[in-house]
C-alpha cells in the first residue's frame, strides 16, 4: 500500500486528507484533533515511508491557501490593530520575534547545532510559517551545507574578540 502511495502523489495526498479527517473526528473525553488530524496523518504516513513525497507545487499551493485563509480570517482584526494600542501590541510581537531569533541563534551556536536545524527550531518554536517556507526554499536551492556556510559562521563569532 505504501509503495502505491509513493508512486501516485495525488492518491497519497487524498489518502492523507481522508485519514486526517477520520482521525480528527475521533473524540476522546470530549476532545478531538479537528483539522489538526490532517497534520498528524501526514506525519504518520511520511514516517512510515520516506519515499512518499508530494510535488513542490502541491506544497506551495497548500502554503498559499493557508496564508490566504489566515488573511481572510484576520483581515478585519488587522485593520482594527492599526489603532494606538494595536500598534504597541504589534511592536511587542515584532520584539518577541527578534528576541526569539536571537535566543535561537545563541542557543544553536552554544549547543553546536547546524544552521538548518537551528532555523527549523526557530520556525517551529514560534510557529512562523513564512520563515519556515523561506528556510525550506533556501535549503532546497542551495543545499543545507551551502546555506549554512553563507550566514551561520558570520552571525556569531566563535572566538571572543
Amino acid at each position: 500500500m505504501l509503495a502505491l502511495l509513493a508512486e501516485h502523489q495525488v492518491l497519497a495526498l487524498f489518502s492523507v486528507l481522508m485519514l486526517g479527517y477520520l482521525l480528527g473526528n475521533i473524540r476522546v473525553a470530549g476532545f478531538s484533533l479537528g483539522v489538526a488530524g490532517v497534520l498528524f496523518a501526514g506525519l504518520l504516513v511520511s514516517a512510515r515511508d520516506a519515499d512518499i513525497k508530494l510535488d513542490p507545487v502541491i506544497y506551495e499551493l497548500g502554503l498559499a491557501t493557508f496564508v490566504y485563509a489566515v488573511a481572510l480570517a484576520s483581515g478585519g482584526h488587522f485593520v482594527a490593530s492599526l489603532s494606538r494600542v494595536g500598534l504597541i501590541r504589534n511592536l511587542l510581537v515584532v520584539g518577541v520575534l527578534f528576541l526569539g531569533a536571537g535566543l535561537t541563534l545563541l542557543l544553536g551556536r552554544w549547543l553546536g547545532l547546524d544552521a538548518a536545524l537551528t532555523a527549523g527550531l526557530f520556525t517551529g518554536a514560534l510557529t512562523n510559517t513564512p520563515a519556515l517556507a523561506s528556510v525550506i526554499e533556501t535549503i532546497g536551492k542551495e543545499g543545507a551545507g551551502r546555506w549554512a556556510t553563507l550566514w551561520w559562521p558570520t552571525l556569531l563569532p566563535t572566538q571572543p574578540a
